[in-house]
Parts: structure tokens; C-alpha cells; sequence
């Protein structure tokens, strides 16, 4: 289950996460993958103690961002092993300062956003962009040093203390142009209310946010070709097409490969391996929502569409009417099967009464589901047809999934 802690704190936070939150609850998901000799990799995933990192020790990390020199931040970090156990601190600089300490034994993600930076459009609505703000990673006894200054509403940063941060700030600040129409574009957009705008202003924006994911794509891939000894360059793997990953997964060195974020890129290679179109879905189960036991051996004789979606994803909901409609069309040829990502029991459950979503909804508390089926993308919907074969793979929302789902399916009736 996410735990979520906030804490208010002036030049200086520091925190010791209790050792029950590192457990985990009594979620239950097992996945036969039958002969695996053909697997690009292990299916095995390595602890962060056993990837050459220093697992005892105080994170402390000092923040020099004389640009905003009163500025309050929200430092965000998140457990790298277990990306549910989030916390997340504001702080105050002092003359531009500011001094962080974490006590902790487990490599951190960290995400450090000026407040300034946090833009609130008058529908409501917060726009924290890529570009304004400072992401870095550190393990048990770094040091940190970061040196950041304001460009046009974006940071650019140095980090000291960590190489795989010293090497992400270079990325970072080779992508700033991107950020910063990012920023420009969501500005013209919205400052209009959602009933104000007209269906071509919606496309229009959508194309834009499009493209400029393609264009991180493409510097992040320039990036990884540049530097195939850095393991930011396989943490940066995980953002980019899956034909680029395998392609260039290959020219990584074996240092990074043995990498913790190697690693991370080697699990989700193994997810498209066990789940590929032209291929046989290997069994699986896992407990519903509900607390009841699910096979997919068990659906033996329709066609079964996964549904990968989380209550925080505002795309994945919007599609409810859509699943209703599709659920009620196929009754006798389609079995729905939500399986619910990075999210708690209780948001869930809340979400499902809500929008209705009245089909098998599986559940793990510990979040299994992306690493097993090697996601990146939410909503995700995999369709396997009566033969447990996977003939159709969705990734994003649009109009057209659901059409390519009816297309196929349809076939049979």
C-alpha cells in the first residue's frame, strides 16, 4: 500500500522511515513462465544491496539555488525497491540554501521543486514541468552537492556526490528547449477552462505534448549513444520506444548492464518477452480486489482484455464509458479484466464504485503487475484471444483502441 508522509520543516529535515514500512502487504500474484531459456534475461529481481551500493549511512545533500534565494521547495523522495513508499517534505531557502539530511537504508529517487515553479492556472489546475525541477538519485552515505540556477523558468543544475545524478543533470540540461516550450504551450492551454475549449484546440495540444515527447525520446536516445558507460543512459532506457531498448540495450557496458538501473531495463525486457503479440500468454494469477482467487486458465474460451489502470490515471477513467459499452456489447465473447497499478486499496475501490467499473479487478499490494508485464505506459490494455494467444497490444487512449478491439472481436460473433 502507498504510504504517503508530509512534513514541514525550515532550513534543515531529516527523517528515519520506521522498518514496518518496508514491508509489504499479503497481495498475492504468481506468474508460470514456463520455459525460459529463451528469455533475454533472468527473471530474478537483485535487492539495491547487491548492486555495489553503500546500504548504511545518512543521505545528506546541500542545495545552492541563489536564483530564488527565499524560495520554499517540496523535496519528494521515493525508495527505489519499493516505489510505493513515497515522502515527501517542504522546506524553506535560506539566502538561496538549503541543507537536507534523510537517514535511510535504501537508494532514493529525489525530486526537488521550487514552489515558485509550480504553476496554478486559474482553472485550478498545477503544472509542475519536467524543467522545473531538480531530479536526482542518491544511495545511503552520498554526499550530495547541488548547484542549480533559474533559465527562463526552467533549472539547470549540477550534481556532486552521485554519478548516476552528475550524469542525469547532463541530460537534464540538454533537453531544457524541450521543457521550456512545454511550459509556453501549457500556458496558451490553460488558461482556459475545460467547456471552453474547442475540440481542434484539444487535438492541437495533444499533437504538441506528442511531439515534444518525441523529442525527449530522440535526445535521450542521441544521449544513450553518446554514453554507453553511464547508467543514467539505462535509467533513460526506461523512457524510450521498445524497439529502441532492444536495440541499443546490446552497446550498454557490462558495468551498467550489472547496474541497478540495468537491471531495472532487464526486467522490463523479460515483461515484453512474456508478453508479446503472436505469443502465448503464460498462466498467471493473482487475488481480486475482492480478496478471490483469479486464473486466466479460468477464461479459457473468450477473448480476455487486460486493462491496466490506476485511479490516478485521469485517461484510464475517462475510458470507463467505452469498457461499459464494450462489456455490454460482447457478453458472450469478452471477459474484462482490470488490473490495478500503483495505486492503494482504498482510491481503488472508490474509483471502481464510482465510475462503475463493475468487472474482475485484480489487485497486488505490491505492485507486480508493471514489472511482470514490462509496463510503462497507463492506460495499457493487452487483448488474448480464446486460444490464450495475444493478438492485440494497446498503449495510450484514443477512439481507435477500442475500435481495433471491436474489429477483431467482432469477427467471432
Amino acid at each position: 500500500m502507498k504510504k504517503l508522509i508530509t512534513v514541514f520543516a525550515l532550513a534543515m529535515a531529516s527523517l528515519t522511515l520506521a522498518a514496518q514500512q518496508n514491508s509489504v502487504g499479503n497481495g498475492k500474484i504468481k506468474m508460470q513462465i514456463g520455459n525460459t531459456s529463451n528469455s533475454p534475461t533472468e527473471q530474478k529481481k537483485d535487492s539495491p544491496e547487491k548492486t555495489n551500493r553503500n546500504t548504511e549511512g545518512k543521505i545528506t545533500l546541500t542545495l545552492q539555488l541563489k536564483s530564488l534565494p527565499t524560495d520554499s521547495v517540496s523535496i519528494y523522495y521515493q525508495i527505489l525497491s519499493n516505489p510505493d513508499i513515497e515522502v515527501e517534505h517542504t522546506a524553506q531557502l535560506k539566502n538561496g540554501m538549503l541543507k537536507y539530511e534523510v537517514n535511510i537504508n535504501e537508494p532514493i529517487k529525489l525530486m526537488i521543486m521550487p514552489l515558485s515553479l509550480i504553476h496554478k492556472f486559474k482553472n485550478g489546475k498545477f503544472y509542475p514541468t519536467r524543467g522545473s525541477r531538480i531530479t536526482c538519485y542518491a544511495n545511503p552515505g552520498d554526499q550530495m552537492k547541488i548547484e542549480a540556477t533559474l533559465v527562463d523558468s526552467c533549472l539547470l543544475f549540477t550534481v556532486k556526490g552521485n554519478k548516476v545524478s552528475e550524469q542525469y543533470a547532463l541530460f537534464h540540461n540538454e533537453t531544457l528547449d524541450v521543457s521550456k516550450d512545454q511550459i509556453a504551450q501549457a500556458f496558451i492551454f490553460e488558461t482556459k477552462k475545460e467547456n471552453e475549449r474547442s475540440n481542434e484546440e484539444v487535438s492541437n495540444y495533444q499533437k504538441i505534448r506528442n511531439n515534444n515527447l518525441r523529442m525527449q525520446e530522440v535526445k535521450a536516445i542521441k544521449f544513450i549513444k553518446q554514453h554507453p558507460n553511464y547508467e543514467a543512459s539505462a535509467l533513460l532506457m526506461k523512457s524510450i520506444p521498445k524497439d529502441s531498448v532492444i536495440s541499443f540495450y546490446g552497446s550498454l557496458t557490462p558495468e551498467v548492464k550489472k547496474s541497478f538501473f540495468g537491471k531495472e531495463v532487464q526486467r522490463l525486457m523479460n515483461g515484453w518477452f512474456n508478453n508479446t503479440v503472436g505469443k502465448k500468454m503464460p498462466e498467471f494469477e493473482a487475488n481480486t480486489i475482492e480478496n478471490k482467487s483469479f486464473k486466466l486458465s479460468n477464461t479459457k474460451g473468450k477473448y480476455v482484455l487486460l486493462d491496466f489502470w490506476g485511479s490516478w490515471c485521469k485517461p484510464c477513467l475517462d475510458e470507463s464509458p467505452q469498457m461499459k459499452a464494450l462489456q455490454l456489447k460482447y457478453q458472450q465473447e469478452l471477459q474484462i479484466v482490470g488490473l490495478i497499478a500503483n495505486d492503494t486499496k482504498e482510491n481503488a475501490i472508490k474509483a471502481i464504485k464510482q465510475y462503475q467499473l463493475n468487472w474482475t479487478q485484480l489487485f497486488s499490494e505490491t505492485n507486480e503487475f508493471g514489472s511482470l508485464f514490462g509496463l510503462r505506459e497507463y492506460p495499457t490494455k493487452i487483448l488474448i484471444d480464446p486460444a490464450g494467444v495475444v493478438v492485440q497490444i494497446h498503449k495510450g487512449s484514443s477512439d481507435q483502441v477500442f475500435k481495433d478491439i471491436e474489429a477483431l472481436i467482432s469477427k467471432t460473433k
